[in-house]
């Protein structure tokens, strides 16, 4: 498996075990850890954008097309899974991008004469995606 955080791994998300009567202390600092762990997830999530991603995912698929070329061929392409954070990205390598989206940058506005990118995976599944939007899924599933 590549290092797609480049050594910053996801925060541990775990949930606290709740008594059944708790106290007004306890209830404004479970809330307030609560708060607190949804924070830095956010801001985790933020350092690790499909512009940092991407490239990294494109690099392991041409070297699994270069070392795993038989396979590749006799599969008729790569196959993938993405589950939360890996999900977005699954649909980004099988959407038909403009050539710079499909290696992490932004392409901006629509410029005339951009040249599409092929997917670059064959079959995709996903689940329990996290920070989807329904343009992106739409786009990579009918492609």
């Amino acid at each position: 498996m590549p290092d797609q955080f480049g050594g910053d791994p996801a925060p541990n998300t775990h949930s606290t075990t709740q008594e059944e009567n708790p106290t007004v202390i306890e209830q404004i600092k479970l809330r307030a850890a609560d708060t607190v762990q949804s924070f830095i997830i956010d801001m985790w999530l933020a350092r690790h954008t499909p512009e940092k991603v991407m490239p990294i995912l494109q690099k392991l698929i041409a070297g699994a097309r270069e070392e795993f070329a038989d396979a590749v061929a006799n599969g008729g392409g790569i196959y993938a899974v993405g589950y939360c954070f890996g999900a977005k990205y699954v649909l980004l390598l099988g959407a038909e991008l403009p050539d710079t989206e499909a290696h992490g940058q932004s392409s901006g506005e629509a410029e005339e004469g951009v040249v599409k990118k092929a997917p670059a995976i064959k079959v995709g599944a996903i689940a329990h995606g996290t920070r989807l939007r329904a343009n992106k899924r739409k786009s990579a599933l009918t492609s």
